[in-house]
C-alpha cells in the first residue's frame, strides 16, 4: 500500500496534516506503530508509519534525533500527536524532512492514535488479503489453466474482466549488494511504484523471476511500464536487472499460461543474445518459432537446414557455422565478413566454398536465405 493513499484516505476524518516530506508519499506503508523511545525504532523493519507523543521524552531537542533515526531505519514517515509533551515541531525537524523527503505528519491530541492505528492496519490487511488471492490467481492461471474456475472466479470478483488483455513481463535480477531487509525493501518499493501507476497490474516472484500481470495494457502502457522499470534498475546501485521481458499480450486470462511459457523461452533467448531487454511484438519471425509447442518439430527442421554444418565443427573444431550466418547477414557480402573476421577475401572464399559442399547447395537465392536464417534463428531458441 502506498503512504500517499492511506493519507488521502483518512486525513480529513482525523485532521491530519502533512507538514513536510511530500517527495516522499509515494513510498510504500507495510505496518504502523506507536513508539516513545529512540532505542525502540532500531527494532523496525522498514516501511512502518510511527506514531508518537512524546509522553517518554522532555521538550523537544530529542526530536531531530529521533526522526533521523526513523530515516534511516527505512520508516516511512512519522505522525506526531501534538500536545502537552510535543507543543512545537522544532525548525530542524521540518527541515530535516523536507530535505529527505521524510513525510512529518501532525495530528490534534484529541484525536486518538488508537483509532488511526485501528484504521490503518484495517486498510493495509484488506489489500494484503486482495494481493494473496490475486497472485495466486495469476500463478493457478499459469500452472493449472485447466482449473478455470480457481483463477476466473477470484478475479471476476476483484472487477477483472477475464476476456481482456493479460500480459506477462518478466525481470530476472542479479548482482544484489543488499541484505535480506533492504532487498524486501527495494523489491516493495519497485512493487508498488508499478502496481500503483497501472491499474490492476499484479507484482509477484515467480522460480528465479519477478513478474508484472499488466491488465488491458495497450502498447502505450507496455512501453510506459519497461520505461518504468528500466528508470528505477538505472536509478538504483544496489541490483542490476539482467533481463527484462514482455511476453505476448495475450487476449485471455485462459491463455495466460501461454504467454508466460513463451515469456520464459524469450527469456532464454536473451541470455543467448546477449539482449537485456525482449518485447515480443519486436521479435520479427521469432514470434513464430516461440509459438511452436512441439520443440521437436522445429529442433528437427534446424538439423535438415543446418545439422550438417554444427556437425562438421564439433567434429573438426572449425568455426563455419558462425561464419555462415556472419555471411548471411552480411547479405552474403564477401568483402564484409572478411573485415567482420580480419582475414583475406580469398579466405573466405574458400570457406564459403566448404560450407556450399558441406550443404549440398550450389547458389544462395532469396529463398534460401530465409531458410537459412530461418534455422538459425531456431537454433538461438533450442540452443
Amino acid at each position: 500500500m502506498i503512504l500517499q493513499e492511506v493519507y488521502l484516505n483518512i486525513k480529513d476524518h482525523y485532521q491530519i496534516k502533512l507538514l513536510a516530506g511530500e517527495g516522499g508519499m509515494e513510498t510504500s506503508i507495510d505496518w504502523v506503530h506507536s513508539i516513545e523511545d529512540k532505542e525502540v525504532a532500531s527494532f523496525l523493519h522498514g516501511d512502518e508509519l510511527v506514531l508518537t507523543t512524546g509522553i517518554a521524552n522532555a521538550g523537544e531537542a530529542w526530536i531531530l534525533a529521533f526522526v533521523t533515526e526513523l530515516y534511516h531505519k527505512h520508516a516511512c514517515g512519522i505522525l506526531i500527536n501534538v500536545g502537552p509533551y510535543i507543543k512545537e515541531i522544532p525548525e530542524s525537524v521540518i527541515t530535516f524532512c523536507k530535505r529527505n523527503n521524510f513525510p512529518l505528519f501532525l495530528v490534534p491530541w484529541e484525536v486518538r492514535l488508537v483509532d488511526i492505528t485501528k484504521e490503518i492496519s484495517s486498510m493495509i490487511f484488506d489489500q494484503e488479503r486482495e494481493r494473496i488471492t490475486l497472485v495466486n490467481s495469476m500463478k493457478d492461471a499459469i500452472f493449472y489453466p485447466e482449473e478455470e474456475s480457481s483463477y476466473c472466479n477470484p478475479l471476476k470478483r476483484h472487477g477483472y474482466l477475464i476476456e481482456k488483455a493479460f500480459c506477462p513481463v518478466l525481470m530476472e535480477i542479479q548482482g544484489w549488494r543488499l541484505d535480506e531487509d533492504g532487498r524486501n525493501h527495494t523489491l516493495e518499493l519497485l512493487k508498488y511504484m508499478v502496481t500503483f501507476r497501472f491499474s490492476k497490474a499484479v507484482f509477484f516472484s515467480l522460480s528465479k523471476y519477478y513478474v508484472v500481470i499488466l491488465y488491458q495494457g495497450d502498447k502505450e502502457e507496455i512501453k510506459e511500464c519497461i520505461d518504468l522499470i528500466r528508470k528505477f534498475d538505472n536509478s538504483n546501485q544496489a541490483f542490476r536487472i539482467s533481463s527484462l521481458i514482455v511476453g505476448p499480450n495475450s487476449e485471455d486470462i485462459r491463455k495466460l499460461h501461454q504467454s508466460y511459457q513463451i515469456a520464459c523461452r524469450m527469456s532464454n533467448l536473451a541470455r543467448k543474445k546477449k539482449e537485456r531487454v525482449l518485447d515480443f511484438r519486436q521479435l520479427g519471425t521469432y514470434q513464430l518459432l516461440l509459438n511452436v509447442q512441439n520443440l521437436d518439430l522445429i529442433k528437427e527442421y534446424f538439423c535438415n537446414v543446418l545439422g550438417e554444418l554444427k556437425k562438421e565443427d564439433e567434429e573438426n573444431g572449425t568455426e563455419l557455422f558462425d561464419l555462415f550466418r556472419t555471411y548471411l547477414e552480411t547479405d552474403c557480402s564477401v568483402q564484409q565478413t572478411a573485415g567482420i573476421y580480419y582475414c583475406h577475401r580469398n579466405t573466405i572464399n574458400h570457406r564459403i566454398y566448404r560450407i556450399r559442399e558441406i550443404l549440398g547447395i550450389t547458389e544462395i537465392d532469396i529463398f534460401k536465405k530465409a531458410e537459412f536464417m530461418m534455422a538459425y534463428e531456431v537454433y538461438d531458441i533450442i540452443r
